[in-house]
Parts: structure tokens; sequence; C-alpha cells
């Protein structure tokens, strides 16, 4: 308004507004609006995470020669000119047409892919664990149940690394050949945390003669919000590429973490005394190198391809400790049986990001694909 107010003469829009190269951008300043952003947004999209800066450079020199273009060709003839009005108009249909036809159909265009690249791609679509029908809501502890052996119980308990393993556990049910009431009732107390662990819950599980044994599993090293993990591109958050984004959790004090470990001790020896097995599930390899949406090398400058970054098991290790020793020790110390991931899904010196038939063992930064 007070650029408008001072009129031609005002300093900025004289020397600045009234400039030939700022009004020639103010001329084509409409297509330009309609050109840079479908071309920055799919060079995003391809590229699947922001495109360094020479791409979008690229894309945005392209879309001022496609807005000086169109401003010529497009805009000043239907603007200015009569003779041109109906075919331009004629024109600008046939061409809207013929990209609506080019959408509907464009998925029976696009090139086939190779049957390792759609292994891949399936799971980059999987967002989580399918429910199987077998699963139920508990009545007593209020959180889903597979299995309706009620004098056998065996409960975990954890953050999504826990729902992973409910897979393993359908798997079973259907596997084993027992009814519903010979099949362990197992109890699946997700989505709580050992550090949080709500005291008159647990109680409950310690005071119940039927629960055999409880499965602790959590992810150990983001609990503990250890350093190492790449918060920007960890999994399921709703940003570019259903990313995190750069968000990073609040760090834990040394003395937090060293209260999350003694209350893990506490709970595992708690349940030793009353006579139940507990075993303590450690964490399962993580990082890019694992994740589906990095096996792909999509680019908007050449076709899709795999590609496999070697993933050290000396790598990995180093990358969840010091969480991995210490949890360790703390449950052993305790009476505690540790299970460890690794020692399936790493081989002697690598942790492979696909299985030998090509299917990705991982559906994201950190949990373990549906496979």
């Amino acid at each position: 308004a007070l650029l408008i107010f001072s009129g031609p003469a005002g300093l900025v829009n004289r020397l600045v507004l009234a400039n030939r190269a700022v009004v020639f951008v103010g001329l084509i300043s409409y297509p330009l609006y309609l050109w840079h952003w479908p071309l920055l947004s799919y060079l995003t999209i391809v590229e699947a995470t922001y495109p360094p800066f020479y791409q979008r450079a690229i894309a945005v020199a392209i879309a001022f020669v496609l807005a000086i273009l169109t401003y010529r060709f497009v805009e000043l003839p239907i603007r200015h000119g009569r003779t041109y009005r109906t075919r331009s108009t004629a024109a600008l249909v046939t061409a809207s047409a013929s990209l609506f036809l080019l959408g509907f159909f464009a998925h029976d265009l696009a090139p086939s892919y190779d049957e390792a690249t759609k292994k891949i791609m399936q799971v980059w679509n999987f967002s989580g664990y399918p429910n199987s029908d077998a699963f139920f809501d508990d009545k007593e502890y209020g959180f889903p149940a597979i299995g309706r052996n009620d004098h056998d119980k065996i409960v975990f308990i954890g953050d999504s690394h826990t729902i992973q393993y409910r897979q393993t556990v359908a798997g079973l049910h259907t596997k084993s050949g027992l009814t519903p009431d010979q099949f362990p009732k197992v109890i699946f107390l997700q989505d709580i945390i050992t550090a949080n662990m709500k005291p008159a819950l647990f109680k409950k599980v310690v005071d119940d003669p039927a629960v055999k044994a409880v499965v602790f599993s959590e992810f150990w090293a983001l609990q503990r919000r250890s350093d190492k993990i790449n918060y920007a591109v960890r999994c399921c958050g709703t940003g570019l590429m259903q990313m995190i984004g750069p968000q990073v959790p609040a760090r834990l004090t040394q003395q937090q973490i060293d209260e999350d470990n003694k209350n893990l001790g506490s709970l595992v020896a708690l349940l030793r005394q009353a006579g139940k097995s507990v075993y303590v599930v450690l964490d399962n390899p993580f990082g890019e190198e694992v994740a589906p949406r990095s096996l792909l090398d999509r680019s908007f400058f050449h076709k899709i391809k795999i590609s496999l970054v070697t993933f050290s098991k000396a790598d990995a290790l180093e990358r969840d400790e010091p969480t991995r020793t210490i949890v360790r020790k703390t449950a052993q110390d305790n009476g505690a049986e540790i299970i460890d991931p690794m020692a399936s899904l790493c081989h002697q010196a690598t942790c492979p990001a696909l299985a030998e038939n090509g299917m990705p063992l991982y559906k994201d930064y950190d949990h373990l694909s549906e496979y």
C-alpha cells in the first residue's frame, strides 16, 4: 500500500520496480507461477527428498523459459489478438483434453519395472502392519491378544518394536495347528515403554499366575534418545515422503537414562521373583542403509534402479551403542534371557537390506517388514 501510495516518483518504484528486468518478470509472473510449482514439486517427489540446489536451479530456469514461451505464444495472442482467439481457444481445449487422457492412461503408459524393483516398491507403499482376524481385545487387560488359553499367557510389553512381532505370533498361531483354546493367550501391551510403565498394570501382570512369560521389546536406542539415530529420515511421519522431518526429540540427561535402565532392571527382577520367564529383545539393525525408500535410486534424470549400500555388522552394532550393551547387561544381571535380532538378520560381516529372494527385510528406517 505504501509503495502504491508513493507513486511512480517513489525511490523504490523508480529505481527497482520500474527496472526493465523487474518489469519483464512482472509480465511473465503468472505463467511463471503456473510453471514453477509443478516442476519443483515433481522434482521433489521423484527424488524422494529435497533435491540438491543445482537441480532446483535447473527447474527454475526451465520454468522461466516455459513462462516466456507461454506469455509470448499463449497469453499475448489470447489477450490482444482477435484473429487467433478462436484458434487459440480450440488449441487450449485440445491440449487440456490431451493432458486429461494422458493422465487417465498414465498407469498403462508407465514403464513396467523388473520383479526385483517391484518387490521393493510393494514394501515402499506399506505403511502399517495388517491386523489378523485372530486378534481380539482382551477384556482383562484391555489390549490386543491372540489365542484363548487363559491358563497359559505370554505378555509382550513395548512400543512399535513390540507391534512388529504381532505378525510373527499371528503366523505361529496359524501354523501351529492348535485350536484357539490350546494356543497360549499372547497379549500385547503395546505403546507402553518400561520408562513409563503404569504400576497398576504391571502389578496385574506380576500377580497373574497364568502369565508364564513376559517379553520386553522396545526401540531402546530411540527411547534413550541416541544421537546416532537420524531423526530427520525416520519413519512414520506426515511430512515429505512420510518422514518425521527435522524435529529431534528432546535429549535425556545421563541421570534420566540411568533411571530408565534401573527401572528396566527392577521390572525384570520383580517378574523373575514372581516365577515368570522374562525375555528382552534387543534392537534390530536400523538406518538408511536398510530402509526401502533408500534402496531405489529415483531421479528426474534417469530411470529407477536398485541401489544397495553395504551395511557392515560392525557399523550396525556400533550405531546401537552404548544402549545395546547397557540394556543387555541390565537384563541379564536381573535374570532375563536375551533375544538378539541381529544374530538372525545379519551375516558374519554384513546386515543385508534384502533377503536372498529379493524381499526387503525392513519396512522403513527401523521396523521389520511384513515379510
